[in-house]
């Protein structure tokens, strides 16, 4: 499985971009790309890269003028005038580009992965070949957490990890009785949700209007296949939640 080529940082997404320009620049005859659209992928290479500096730019000043001003409220005089900071003088502005020049880089990558002439010299080269994912998809297992709980029901969260998406099973005890994760093993718990987002909403109603230990974990999937080990236990104790007019509405947490 292949890793995402893209930097995580701003910082080194400039370096990366600024890399994967002049390297393509190099390339781009050789894989039939013309002058016209050779400086349109340059445009927004570099629209990027100015808004991330401009922002990095006004970022600093501001907490030089927040600075400033903390000390004009509350610093302690000492005989000395204080001199406000510079004004801030922006640098030149790139040409202007149509919105989503990232998703048109990406997409432009993409088209160079699939030119009859790229080669993978050509994409270490420019830095867009992501790095080998060892995945043992007998071992590999998820973790749910309680992410919040709703005036409406219970929201949860598993970790992806790159996979398609996870199969969502409970298992419902009484409040005030609880079962060993070693007898949970084989406990038999109702799948209620197959998911390919990360948060599933729980918004059923108590099985009988009395607060109730839901007890959920989690199976990753790889496209339709259910991969690796189960999960975690996440024990959650759902009550009743009635409403200002007397509705019973589905199960919140304590």
């Amino acid at each position: 499985m292949k890793k995402p080529f893209l930097p995580k940082s701003e910082a080194l997404l400039i370096i990366w971009l600024l890399n994967l320009l002049a390297k393509f620049k190099l390339v781009a005859s050789t894989l039939g790309y013309t002058l016209l659209q050779v400086a349109a992928i340059e445009k927004d290479i570099l629209a990027i890269i100015h808004s991330i500096e401009i922002e990095g730019f006004m970022k600093s000043k501001l907490k030089d003028f927040t600075t400033y001003k903390k000390i004009l409220y509350s610093g302690v005089s000492i005989g000395l005038v204080i001199t406000p900071p510079e004004q801030a003088t922006l640098p030149t502005l790139t040409d202007p580009v149509e919105p989503g020049a990232m998703k048109r880089i990406l997409k432009e990558i993409k088209n160079i992965k699939n030119n009859k002439n790229y080669t993978s010299n050509m994409g270490n080269d420019m830095g867009i070949i992501g790095t080998e994912v060892i995945v043992d998809y007998n071992e590999i297992s998820t973790e749910v957490k309680l992410l919040s709980s709703l005036s409406n029901g219970i929201k949860i969260k598993y970790i992806k990890k790159h996979m398609s998406g996870a199969d969502i099973y409970c298992l419902t005890i009484k409040s005030g009785s609880d079962i060993s994760d070693s007898d949970l093993s084989t406990a038999v718990f109702e799948k209620i949700s197959s998911i390919t987002g990360t948060v599933y909403e729980d918004t059923r109603l108590n099985q009988s209007r009395q607060p109730e230990i839901r007890i959920y974990k989690a199976f990753l999937k790889k496209g339709d296949k259910v991969v690796g080990k189960t999960s975690n236990y996440l024990r959650v104790v759902a009550e009743v939640y009635i409403d200002a007019q007397g509705n019973e509405l589905p199960a919140k947490t304590t």
